[in-house]
């Protein structure tokens, strides 16, 4: 006996089965039927153009702009590698013909010198005289020699291929710091070690026993020269002046990478300094007290006094700041609040001192905190909480991402390059491996 059709008060006899519901609909529903799944299409296509109007106005300078800015910032430096570089080897060439020159200046004066004492003595012989005659024509050859000079310079072609820069998509939301990779170097050392580390992109610097170490990615020790300036409350590098600065309780010191040579900046102020960080146009300082201060100098073309913060724009008179970092036109505050016994971390314009957030951190038992932090990949943080055993790290509108626990007790850390992480504690400094 034929079926009647399934819509709602439907009597007539079914006409067809719809293979997608499994319905039997008569011959009056059937295109209804079918407009109604037709009609359901209808938002298919308004998503489709909404998509394909995001991928028509999608602006790819601004996707590629952080490795465009990268890549530009690589070209400056090898520029000012490469012109650093021919400096230091004309300055060379320089030396060695100077060397040269100044030799035969000994000659001359030494010969004058004779003439002298032989006019003066009056005892002149045919011996003299063929001496004199033989030396003078020899510092003429030699001086002839000179003049004419030439090098045979030698220069290897600068190649460039697919493995000098690599580049690949990378997701800044992957890194969990759960997951820190195991510790695949480490220099360990000898004495508690309370001193900070900074990085640029080819070395990491340390403080080990009394000297000032570079160490390169392979964890190996290229350079030291001795420190006997006491502690070293803070460390980092500025570009500008292709410069580490480092700071301890009175003053602020200059190594040259290169020279190993340490300049010790004279600043007019009488202050306890705890911290510092810079820019490419400043050097801001903090001092080490309740309500503390912050003054900024300018970097070129001398270091110069710029202004000084005090409390309350910096912090209440309660408070002292353990750590500040710059980044980006902003500076990044670690705040205690010792009567309060209270830490927040605090992201502020570098030009105002406006607050652009903040986030309360747990607070530990001890009467002396020790915490300090360092910027991470993609205008991220990494906080060391050494009181609590702890790295923590904060997305850059200032959510705590995640956190794990670091034994021994972590006091510094910083990236070194684009995949490496390094942890100092009291008794070593490790070297961590980033998967992106």
């Amino acid at each position: 006996m034929p079926s009647t059709c399934t819509i709602n008060k439907c009597k007539h006899t079914s006409y067809a089965i719809c293979h997608c519901c499994q319905q039997n609909i008569c011959r009056i529903h059937l295109k209804e039927h079918q407009d109604l799944f037709i009609s359901q299409l209808d938002p298919f296509v308004n998503q489709i153009n909404i998509l394909e109007n995001r991928v028509n106005t999608m602006e790819i300078e601004n996707i590629i702009d952080i490795v465009r800015k990268r890549l530009e910032q690589w070209r400056i430096d090898c520029y000012k590698k490469i012109d650093k570089f021919i400096e230091e080897k004309c300055y060379q060439l320089t030396q060695y013909m100077n060397i040269k020159i100044d030799k035969q200046r000994e000659n001359i004066d030494e010969i004058r010198s004779k003439l002298t004492k032989l006019i003066y003595k009056q005892e002149v012989t045919f011996q003299y005289i063929d001496s004199l005659k033989y030396k003078i024509n020899a510092l003429a050859k030699e001086i002839n020699k000179i003049e004419q000079t030439s090098f045979d310079i030698q220069i290897q072609s600068f190649i460039t291929n697919d493995n000098l820069i690599r580049i690949k998509e990378s997701n800044p939301y992957q890194f969990d710091l759960s997951s820190l990779s195991p510790i695949i170097k480490t220099i360990n050392c000898t004495k508690r070690n309370w001193a900070a580390l900074a990085t640029n992109e080819k070395f990491l610097l340390i403080h080990q026993e009394s000297y000032l170490c570079l160490v390169d990615q392979e964890f190996t020790i290229i350079k030291k020269t001795l420190w006997s300036f006491g502690e070293i409350w803070d460390m980092f590098w500025s570009s500008v002046l292709e410069r580490f600065i480092l700071i301890n309780e009175k003053n602020v010191f200059l190594l040259d990478e290169n020279k190993m040579s340490i300049e010790n900046i004279q600043i007019a102020t009488k202050y306890n300094w705890c911290c510092g960080t810079c820019s490419n146009k400043s050097l801001y300082l903090a001092t080490y007290k309740r309500g503390s201060s912050i003054i900024e100098l300018k970097l070129l073309p001398s270091i110069e006094f710029v202004k000084l913060w005090k409390s309350p724009d910096t912090c209440s008179k309660d408070e002292g700041i353990h750590d500040l970092i710059y980044n980006d036109e902003k500076l990044l505050f670690i705040i205690e609040n010792q009567l309060e016994r209270r830490i927040r971390v605090e992201l502020r314009s570098s030009k105002t001192l406006n607050c652009l957030w903040f986030l309360p951190l747990d607070s530990a038992d001890n009467q002396k905190v020790q915490i300090r932090c360092c910027i991470f990949n993609y205008d991220e943080w990494i906080v060391v909480y050494h009181d609590l055993s702890r790295l923590l790290h904060l997305t850059k509108d200032g959510k705590l991402k995640g956190s794990c626990s670091y034994t021994p007790s972590p006091h510094f850390a910083s990236t070194f390059g684009s995949n490496l992480f390094v942890v100092a504690t009291s008794n070593s400094i490790n070297l961590h491996q980033i998967q992106l």
